[in-house]
C-alpha cells in the first residue's frame, strides 16, 4: 500500500517529465463484469485522445507511442490485475511504474507534465496499514492488517516457561488474586513468569512496532492484563496510534479481526482529521498560523509558506485540476497532503470552500 512518503516521492520523481497517468478499476463486484474494465478503458483513452486533439503533432504522436505502450503492458499483465485499483505511468515506450491500490478508483487517464494524483490520495488518506498484537498470559499472535479489510498472521511467539502461568496471570478460566502468595516456590514462580510474560511483550513489541512503521497504527487485542502489559511497553513515538480493540482473543478469525481493525482505525482516524481541521479553522481566526479557502491556500502555496494541506473529499472530486496543482506546490515544499472524509471534510466545505492550510508563520489577516 502506498504511503504518503510513497506518494510524494513518485510525484517528484515524474514532476518534470511528460507521462500517461492511468488508474484502472480492476475489479467489479458482478464476476459476470469482470472483463468490463477493458470496454471502460478503451473509452477513457479515447476520451483522453479527443481532449489533446488541439495538442502539436508532435506531442499527438507521443501520447499514441505510450498508449500503445500501456496497451502491450495490459496484454502481458493478463488475469493478474486481482487489486480493487491500479495505477499505471507510461512514457513512449516505456512503463515508468505500476503498482496495485487497495481501494477501488474510478478509470482515469490524463496526458501532462507531471502525475495526476488527486485519485490517489484517497487511496493514501482512507486507513493506514496496522500491526495487530493478540495476547494472551503466554502467547502473542501478531498479524499485519492492510486496508480496506485484509489481515494476515506474521508470527506467533510462546513464553518461554516451562510451569502453568495462566493461573497467576488471569489466562484461561482461572481466577487472579492479587496480593495473594504462597510460599518461596509461589514467589519464584511468580518471578519467573513476569521475566518471561516481559521478555515475550518485549520481543514481539519490537516486530509490531518494525510492521507498524512511522505511519501505520498499533492494535492490542486479547487477555486484558496481558493487553494492559503490553500497552505499558509502546514506544512513545507510537502511543497516539495505539488502540485497543475489544471482544478478540486468540481464537479470533482473520474475518473478525480484520473487521474490528478497520472499523477502529477509521473511527480514530476520522477523530484525528476533524480535530485537525477544527484546530486549523482556529488558527485562522487566533493566531494568524493557518489561511482557509481556494484563494489564500494558493497564494500562501506560491509563498512555499504550507506546512499542512488539508482538502476535502468533494473538492478533490470536482476539481482535479485545481487538485494536482496545489499537491505539487505543497510536496515541493515538504508539506503534509491529506484528504479528509466525513465530519472533517463537511467542515472544511461549509466553512472554507473545501482547502485549509497550517502554515509554516504567521501572517496579517488579508495578506495571504
Amino acid at each position: 500500500m502506498l504511503s504518503h512518503r510513497d506518494l510524494t516521492q513518485l510525484a517528484a520523481t515524474y514532476m518534470d517529465r511528460h507521462v500517461l497517468t492511468v488508474y484502472l478499476r480492476a475489479t467489479v463486484e458482478n464476476p459476470a463484469d469482470r472483463n468490463r474494465w477493458h470496454a471502460e478503458l478503451a473509452q477513457t483513452l479515447h476520451a483522453l485522445r479527443e481532449r489533446e486533439a488541439g495538442a502539436s503533432h508532435s506531442d499527438r504522436a507521443a501520447l499514441d507511442d505510450a498508449v500503445a505502450t500501456l496497451r502491450e503492458w495490459l496484454l502481458a499483465q493478463k488475469g493478474t490485475l486481482r487489486a480493487p485499483g491500479v495505477l499505471v505511468i507510461v512514457a513512449p515506450g516505456e512503463v515508468l511504474f505500476s503498482t496495485p491500490i487497495d481501494t477501488a478508483v474510478p478509470n482515469v487517464a490524463t496526458w501532462k507534465m507531471g502525475i495526476h494524483v488527486a485519485p490517489l490520495l484517497k487511496a493514501v488518506s482512507l486507513g493506514a496499514s496496522a500491526a495487530v498484537l493478540v495476547l494472551d498470559a503466554r502467547h502473542a499472535h501478531l498479524y499485519q492488517f492492510t486496508p480496506p479489510q485484509h489481515v494476515e498472521r506474521v508470527e506467533s511467539m510462546t513464553a518461554d516457561v516451562d510451569f502453568d502461568v495462566e493461573h497467576h496471570l488471569g489466562g484461561g478460566n482461572a481466577t487472579f488474586h492479587p496480593g495473594t502468595r504462597g510460599g518461596t516456590a509461589a514467589d519464584e514462580i511468580d518471578r519467573q513468569q513476569m521475566v518471561a510474560r516481559d521478555r515475550l511483550y518485549a520481543d514481539v513489541m519490537v516486530r509490531a512496532v518494525e510492521l507498524a512503521g512511522r505511519d501505520g497504527w498499533l492494535c492490542l487485542a486479547g487477555n486484558a492484563r496481558a493487553v494492559a502489559a503490553a500497552r505499558a511497553a509502546v514506544p512513545h513515538a507510537l502511543d497516539a496510534r495505539t488502540l485497543t480493540l475489544e471482544g478478540l482473543d486468540m481464537h479470533s478469525t482473520p474475518y473478525a479481526i480484520a473487521r474490528e481493525v478497520a472499523k477502529v482505525t477509521q473511527a480514530r482516524a476520522e477523530q484525528m482529521d476533524t480535530e485537525l481541521v477544527r484546530g486549523i479553522i482556529d488558527e485562522h481566526g487566533s493566531r494568524g498560523r493557518a489561511v482557509t479557502g481556494i484563494r489564500a491556500t494558493k497564494a500562501m502555496l506560491d509563498r512555499e509558506g504550507v506546512a499542512d494541506l488539508i482538502l476535502s473529499e468533494r473538492f478533490v472530486e470536482l476539481f482535479p485540476v485545481d487538485t494536482d496543482d496545489m499537491v505539487r506546490h505543497a510536496f515541493h515544499q515538504g508539506a503534509l497532503v491529506r484528504e479528509v472524509h466525513g465530519a472533517a471534510a463537511e467542515e472544511i466545505d461549509q466553512r472554507a470552500e473545501g482547502v485549509v492550510a497550517r502554515l509554516r508563520y504567521a501572517v496579517a489577516a488579508g495578506s495571504a
